[in-house]
């Protein structure tokens, strides 16, 4: 039963030359939907992730279901579950019931939050007995259970969407902003009432499209700085992000929080493209910073969901390897929506994907074979024993996934799929559908605190 912290730093120790990726999933809602996504998770678990996240819908009205799905993953898939606990509209006693629920199952990984306003609800009311925010849920979690929970909370690199305000000015205001905030704005299409003569001369109601502006002030962003290290210094071991879109904003965040005195792991949330629509439902939703090349690509394939997917993959593995590269991401945190494909195919294209078994017992056997060869050829020790550290894979050399596609490629079946090719320069990346300039985009889209 280990905790997330622990399997972090023994990936540190194995020197490995990439990081480890997780998935997150929501509790569907309805029985063919959780029959679906159990089918996925046996599917998924073949991938090996670090972990799994599951959400926890406001108000707990998900919590049986959460608390389900997070066991059976671990029973029946051998995946880490780390389990959402929101305490929206939860009694303490409420919390420390789903709390020994997810101790007696042997899950050691706890995700505190706030949550979502309940359904119907614009403002957030704590409940009488209970919480006030995650900072509480996090000192209650020490408190009574001490260090056998690993702790994650969320943070937020452009702020949370309650203070990413509309901004004073508009436009206008623009030359106002400091650097920092010029970094956050966000600008959002949406439809304001107007007023316009039909032919009869009558006014009548016609909506109309405006660009609004909104940004996290400086104030506010340092107030979220502040209130991310309470929760680490109550006890919080991870944070995990909401969705971004540029790694930048990423970096800047993670720049921002060690400023701070924030040292624990930042892990980046990274939503993929998986459809149009609800892409621009979530941003909007979120007030998510959009670049603007990345909208216009988005726009120039909606018309396809296999196009959006391909762009979704390709976005998906640009972002990891800008990431990877500038050595900040400890994790890939993947929001799925509950779908396999382009989280596979981004996989793919990071060369990321673990070898199934039957391919690694040949590769073992081809440097096995390669190994007697050297003996042969009476090499020296030192030779011999750089060939066995190759093996192990504990320096850089030929990966076991090439072995095996040399040692197989005459009897291996061909496996068809979608895949994509892609070609990854500093700022292009080319697809199978074509040259495509890819700005690093595109995590977590509830109201978390």
């Amino acid at each position: 039963m280990p905790k997330i912290s622990t399997l972090l730093a023994e990936h540190r120790r194995s020197n490995a030359s990439s990081p480890p990726y997780a998935f997150e999933f929501y509790p569907p809602r309805t029985p063919a939907g959780v029959k679906k996504l159990y089918e996925r998770l046996e599917s998924m678990a073949k991938l090996k992730p670090l972990y799994v996240d599951f959400t926890w819908g406001a108000g707990g009205s998900t919590s049986d279901l959460t608390l389900q799905l997070a066991i059976e993953s671990k029973k029946r898939f051998g995946l880490e579950p780390n389990m959402h606990l929101t305490c929206t509209n939860m009694k303490a006693s409420l919390i420390d019931e789903a709390l020994e629920g997810a101790k007696a199952g042997g899950i050691r990984n706890i995700v505190a939050l706030r949550g979502d306003p309940p359904v119907g609800k614009e403002d957030w009311v704590a409940t009488d007995g209970g919480f006030t925010c995650a900072l509480d849920l996090v000192k209650h979690i020490r408190d009574k259970y001490g260090d056998y929970f690993c702790i994650s909370v969320a943070g937020y690199p452009e702020g949370h969407p309650t203070v990413i305000k509309d901004m004073v000015g508009g436009k206008a205001g623009l030359d106002k902003l400091s650097d920092g905030e010029k970094s956050r704005i966000v600008t959002i299409e949406e439809e304001v009432p107007s007023k316009k003569k039909d032919d009869d001369a009558a006014v009548v109601a016609v909506p109309k499209t405006v660009t609004k502006y909104y940004v996290c002030t400086d104030k506010d962003f340092a107030s979220e700085l502040a209130y991310l290290k309470q929760k680490v210094d109550a006890g919080a071991d991870l944070v995990i992000t909401q969705m971004f879109f540029e790694a930048e904003v990423f970096e800047r965040f993670v720049t921002a929080c060690r400023a701070a005195g924030i040292t624990v792991p930042i892990i980046p949330g990274l939503m993929l493209v998986q459809a149009y629509g609800g892409f621009t439902r979530m941003t909007k939703f979120c007030k998510s910073r959009v670049p603007t090349a990345l909208r216009a690509q988005l726009e120039a394939v909606k018309a396809s969901s296999k196009q959006v997917k391909v762009l979704g993959a390709t976005l998906g593995v640009q972002m990891s390897q800008t990431l990877m590269a500038k050595n900040i991401c400890p994790v890939l945190h993947y929001y799925t929506l509950n779908m396999e494909r382009v989280v596979g195919e981004v996989l793919k294209g990071l060369k990321m994907l673990p070898l199934p078994e039957e391919k690694k017992q040949v590769a073992i056997k081809a440097t096995n074979t390669h190994l007697e060869g050297l003996r042969a050829n009476k090499l020296s020790e030192t030779m011999e024993n750089i060939a066995v550290r190759m093996q192990t894979g504990t320096i850089l050399s030929q990966s076991l996934d090439d072995i095996a596609k040399s040692a197989t490629a005459d009897s291996a079946p061909a496996i068809a799929v979608d895949s994509i090719k892609l070609k990854v320069t500093n700022n292009q990346t080319e697809s199978s559908s074509g040259a495509m300039s890819i700005t690093p985009a595109f995590s977590n889209f509830i109201f978390n605190k």
